[in-house]
């Protein structure tokens, strides 16, 4: 079972819910276009990647709750 993030961090620090995010910005302005924003939620999804060579020097523990618990 795998955790995609859930969050993003905004340049206010508030979480935001990445759908949240997408529909409609709680800022003034976007700090992102929303392409980008779109295209960085769908990379989220680790469950369609292999690991990267980053991934597999962390430590195990991190990787497995990485990937079982949402997280920013």
């Amino acid at each position: 079972m795998y955790m995609p993030i859930a969050y993003f961090i905004c340049p206010d620090g508030k979480k935001t819910k990445i759908l949240s995010c997408l529909n409609k910005c709680h800022m003034r302005e976007r700090c992102m276009f929303l392409p980008t924003l779109r295209a960085i939620a769908s990379s989220s999804d680790r469950k369609l990647f292999k690991p990267s060579v980053t991934e597999l020097i962390t430590g195990t523990r991190e990787i497995y709750l990485k990937r079982t618990n949402e997280y920013p």
